[in-house]
């Protein structure tokens, strides 16, 4: 198993190339999607050479904004936010390469990371309340990150319990979920120390609580993880598993789509073996040598 990177590789690298210093400034038109339907555009006209437009579609932003996502925006890319509106995307910042040049690796990791610390907003909210201990202060939050999918967030009096739902359109990938997530909860039970996970396909009754849940038809199940204080106590542990959490979808869709491909792997290779034994069967195969030759070497 891995773990994919936080940051965003193709804006990582093109902040940091268009901020080095050497490089000569030149009109930019990159667009470039990210997991959830996060789509970027990072523009920089002919007339405004010095100036990257950073421009960010979140279809779930809306909902996110409400929960932390505003604040956590404000504090940390401030002063690159724009007053400019663009339409078919929900933020547009301006950098500007002059003023940013001098610490360009921690700007470009900053928006290389936008979408991981837009979706830490709520995450953070409630594990720092629950590092407080006043998690049951905190009312339960909704996270529609995909279309049929969401991500609930019900803090308790000693815990919070992260819920996620999940849906695949192709009958495979559903199949191949549902063993992956099983998989995992039977694993949990083996590290006492990591936050208890639970993969079931029926709602779980304190998910049912949750008035602002609807869940969707045909889901594959739902993971429920229990966060408990020991869990969240120091920066260093709030963030990991914040960054854990906020990319865990990525992370089991990722894997999916490995398995698949060491399956086709593994099938094609099967294939060409029982065809190489095929031809060493069939004494008509090819010149007459040839075939007398596979012949004797399938009775060996």
């Amino acid at each position: 198993m891995i773990f994919l990177e936080t940051g965003h590789p193709i804006i990582e690298e093109t902040i940091r190339t268009r901020l080095d210093p050497e490089t000569k400034p030149e009109p930019l038109d990159i667009t470039c999607s990210d997991f959830d339907d996060v789509k970027y555009h990072i523009v920089a006209t002919s007339s405004n050479k010095n100036v990257l437009s950073f421009r960010m579609a979140m279809p779930c932003y809306s909902s996110l904004a409400s929960m932390g996502a505003t604040a956590a925006l404000d504090s940390k890319y401030g002063r690159y936010q724009s007053r400019e509106k663009v339409d078919g995307y929900d933020l547009v910042f301006e950098i500007d390469v002059n003023e940013s040049s001098a610490d360009r690796d921690a700007v470009a990791k900053d928006f290389g990371e936008i979408k991981r610390n837009i979706m830490a907003a709520p995450f953070r909210r409630c594990f720092e309340a629950l590092a407080a201990g006043k998690s049951s202060s905190i009312k339960p939050m909704v996270i529609p990150f995909r279309p049929n999918e969401r991500i609930v967030l019900a803090p308790g009096n000693d815990r919070v319990m992260v819920f996620f739902t999940f849906h695949f359109a192709d009958v495979t990938d559903r199949a191949l979920a549902k063993v992956f997530l099983q998989e995992m909860s039977e694993a949990g039970r083996k590290v006492p120390q990591a936050p208890a996970v639970t993969f079931t396909t029926e709602i779980p009754g304190d998910l049912a609580k949750v008035r602002e849940f609807k869940p969707a038809d045909n889901l594959v199940g739902y993971v429920m993880f229990q966060v408990f204080k020991s869990h969240v106590e120091g920066a260093e542990k709030m963030e990991k598993i914040i960054t854990l959490f906020q990319g865990f979808r990525a992370y089991l869709h990722y894997h999916i789509k490995a398995s698949k491909s060491h399956l086709h792997s593994r099938m094609r290779n099967r294939v060409e073996l029982l065809l190489k034994v095929l031809k060493r069967a069939d004494p008509t195969a090819g010149d007459e040598s040839t075939s007398k030759k596979a012949y004797r070497t399938y009775n060996n």
